[in-house]
């Protein structure tokens, strides 16, 4: 077996990665699988309650928005970390794949800024001056701080692609964590158009496990030999 290459599609030793690489490696996977679970928790137990009839004001100043939005923003910096493991121990076998992780973080951090502005501006708006968000609504044109949410999205949505690519490419960490993830992000369109806010919670249910999954190998692949 090639040094790096996983056995059965498990996590293996770690080719090229030093103690202080493989700490960092363990610290971010750990990252990664927490941010994994608080997602699925999040999407359990607090988008259900979000209201769904009443627009966006009704969403932006209820009480399950307020909580949801931070730890929604602690999801996304968690993965974001997450993706630095993910790269350490499998950039031995990586070519332009470090292109794909670049991506991927940007669109995270572009994507962690609209869930701060979503908690702050957006509800602080909601909360003083609805009337200027139902009129926008109601208006039904695309605003610049909706296109910017739109290529957050789309940034953060084709990074992680390309790194799940790469990382089934590479075989260094178990196949059953990228593929989930890869399945998820496309579930979660399909679901929510399909069944609603309940498909959406059913789509990020299965991200959320898939970047626990992939959190754990990392800190698997990267533990000492």
């Amino acid at each position: 077996m090639r040094n790096g290459e996983s056995m059965n599609g498990g996590a293996t030793e770690v080719a090229g990665l030093s103690g202080e690489g493989r700490g960092l490696a363990r610290f971010t996977g750990g990252c990664l699988l927490l941010g994994g679970v608080l997602a699925a928790l999040v999407n359990l137990v607090l988008t259900p309650l979000l209201p769904t009839d009443g627009g966006t004001v009704a969403v932006s100043t209820s009480a399950a928005f307020a909580l949801r939005m931070p730890l929604a923003a602690a999801v996304v910096a968690l993965t974001a970390l997450g993706l630095i493991g993910l790269y350490l121990v499998q950039a031995h076998r990586l070519r332009l794949g470090a292109l794909a992780f670049l991506v991927a973080g940007i669109g995270s951090l572009m994507v962690f800024h609209t869930e701060v502005v979503q908690v702050t501006l957006i509800r602080d708006l909601a909360l003083a001056t609805p009337e200027t968000l139902e009129r926008l609504e109601r208006e039904g044109r695309l605003g610049l701080y909706d296109l910017s949410f739109m290529v957050a999205v789309g940034t953060f949505t084709v990074g992680w692609l390309a790194v799940l690519a790469v990382t089934l490419r590479a075989r260094v960490v178990d196949r059953r964590g990228p593929l989930t993830v890869l399945a998820a992000l496309f579930l979660i369109p399909i679901l929510g158009g399909l069944a609603g806010i309940w498909g959406a919670v059913l789509g990020n249910l299965a991200l959320g496990a898939g970047w626990a999954l992939l959190g754990h190998d990392v800190r698997t692949a990267a533990a000492d030999p």
